[in-house]
């Protein structure tokens, strides 16, 4: 009875020693939600419009704009020669050529020495088959007017003196209504057909 006695004792003890003594209440520990990182700021381009998005300037034309001309209510000028005379050195009694093809050219190189266009006034001018020689700036300088036409979208481009009506310039060339070449300068003050005739297209 005795030896009983001990070992329900023992393992009495054994139980307390592992569970511990009871509590009415059990704590329950709670850990505190995680905080949650808003999300990231996603910029838009119309928030923040970058350089490449400002309008690019407008690049200076280097060719003037084709312009159709025809011969309906058109007043006759005088008469034109394609080619001029065939002279590559204006002098100061040469016609002027207009402000729009004398910034198309370029200076004669190698520069004539002497330089005929020294102390000339601008923009006088001759014309030498397909080429136009001017002063600018007291140098010589030519544009070839076939060039230049071509790159305005005309078929071709020539080069016409009219002294009566003190015109020298590039003109370019299509062909009319009528089945017949019409050339006309870049600006549309003369337009002159293969025959020679020139008239005011504007009138």
């Amino acid at each position: 009875m005795q030896k009983q006695l001990v070992v329900v004792a023992m393992v009495f003890g054994f139980g307390a020693a592992a569970f511990g003594p009871c509590s009415k209440e059990e704590k329950v520990e709670t850990k505190p939600a995680a905080a949650v990182a808003p999300p990231p700021t996603v910029e838009t381009a119309s928030a923040q419009p970058s350089a490449s998005a400002a309008p690019k300037p407008t690049a200076k034309a280097t060719t003037p704009a084709k312009t159709k001309r025809t011969k309906a209510g058109s007043k006759p000028l005088g008469h034109g020669q394609r080619g001029g005379s065939g002279s590559s050195r204006p002098a100061a009694t040469s016609n002027k050529t207009s402000s729009t093809t004398a910034g198309l050219g370029d200076d004669v190189d190698p520069a004539p020495d002497p330089d005929p266009c020294d102390g000339q006034p601008d923009r006088i001018a001759e014309c030498d088959g397909k080429k136009l020689y001017y002063c600018k700036d007291s140098n010589l300088q030519v544009v070839n007017c076939d060039t230049v036409a071509k790159q305005a979208s005309y078929t071709s481009g020539d080069c016409v003196e009219a002294p009566s009506d003190h015109i020298t310039d590039c003109l370019g060339c299509d062909v009319d209504d009528d089945g017949s070449v019409l050339c006309c300068d870049f600006g549309g003050t003369i337009c002159c057909d293969d025959k020679g005739n020139c008239f005011d297209p504007k009138e």
